[in-house]
């Protein structure tokens, strides 16, 4: 009897040892392997904080809790309720979490949620997802790429700021509003296209401000605006596509820009304020598709040189706000 319960001890001892393993399992570099999944799904983590919304018919995911985990799952089920928001604050400034998985009952990210997560490289977001807050994933400076759902409509403020090494995102055709810095200091940011989804409220102050490998710019059609020093400070920034919709550039929307060369405005555009092309040091040539009837400092300009409009729009002798006389 003695020997048949020391077998069974044994057996069930390499049993949980085998399943840790699994779950703990390293690739060869050194480094931890995906969650382990059930059901074609990632298995949640075990001990994770939640809050239970006033009406308590939903869960909110408020912090790390006793979960050991580095690789989060986010269970889409607690307690028999959804969990439909990522608290604020939730996981900020954790230093262990590398790598999060969002399923598609989560809603809301709110503000500062994932902020500072310096060593989170990989963020695997759901259909679901409509709004990200302010400083969400801020300085996540590990962050390489991240796939914006398609249910996604907000962006807010400074929501990916200081993320380093993000070199490629997507926004889906669903985003309608962008806070300003959204983006701002993402050095590794290569290339973006802003949707048409942005028609009404534009390219927002700073949004890529000081983007320094951004080398490509698309603006699709409908978009009427790019506000105040939207792409300041894009140095490495070449190619610009301004689309056929854009009506207004404002104040220092380009400040900066020093490796672009050409530029052409669409005959949509008929107003450049003060300082857009400012400090553009490589400019040589600006383009204007509809040359006519534009005016500075109250007085009428011929706009039809290439060369004497990249002058005019770079030079701070030249400080004016430009406008077509209606």
């Amino acid at each position: 009897m003695k020997n048949t319960l020391k077998c069974l001890f044994v057996l069930i001892t390499v049993l949980m040892l085998a399943a840790f393993l699994v779950a703990c399992k390293k690739d060869e570099g050194g480094n931890e392997t995906e969650p382990p999944v059930t059901d074609g799904k990632p298995v949640a983590s075990e001990g994770l904080e939640f809050s239970i919304n006033y009406l308590g018919n939903f869960y909110a995911v408020s912090g790390i809790g006793d979960c050991t985990d580095k690789d989060i799952v986010i269970p889409d089920i607690y307690m028999d309720l959804p969990v439909k928001f990522i608290a604020e604050g939730a996981f900020e400034n954790n230093l262990d979490l590398t790598s999060v998985v969002i399923p598609d009952t989560v809603a809301v990210i709110y503000a500062s949620a994932f902020s500072g997560c310096e060593n989170l490289t990989r963020v695997d977001m759901s259909d679901g997802i409509k709004t990200i807050y302010t400083e969400a994933f801020a300085c996540c400076s590990s962050l390489v790429d991240i796939d914006l759902p398609a249910s996604l409509t907000e962006v807010m403020s400074a929501a990916f700021v200081g993320c380093s090494s993000l070199d490629g995102v997507a926004l889906p055709e669903t985003i309608a509003l962008l806070g300003s810095y959204a983006f701002a200091g993402c050095t590794s940011l290569r290339e973006i296209v802003i949707p048409a989804s942005l028609a009404e409220n534009g390219v927002p102050e700073y949004c890529f401000k000081e983007c320094t490998s951004l080398s490509s710019v698309k603006i699709s059609d409908g978009v009427r605006v790019i506000w105040i020093g939207a792409f300041e400070g894009c140095t490495s920034l070449t190619e610009i596509d301004l689309g056929g919709t854009l009506q207004t550039i404002w104040d220092d929307g380009f400040l900066g820009c020093t490796s672009l060369v050409s530029v052409t405005l669409p005959e949509s555009l008929v107003r450049i304020r003060e300082g857009a092309f400012h400090d553009c040091s490589s400019l040589e040539e600006v383009i204007f598709t509809n040359p006519n009837g534009w005016k500075g400092d109250g007085n009428y300009f011929d706009m039809t040189d290439p060369e004497k409009n990249a002058e005019r729009l770079t030079n701070k002798m030249f400080s004016y706000s430009w406008w077509v006389e209606q």
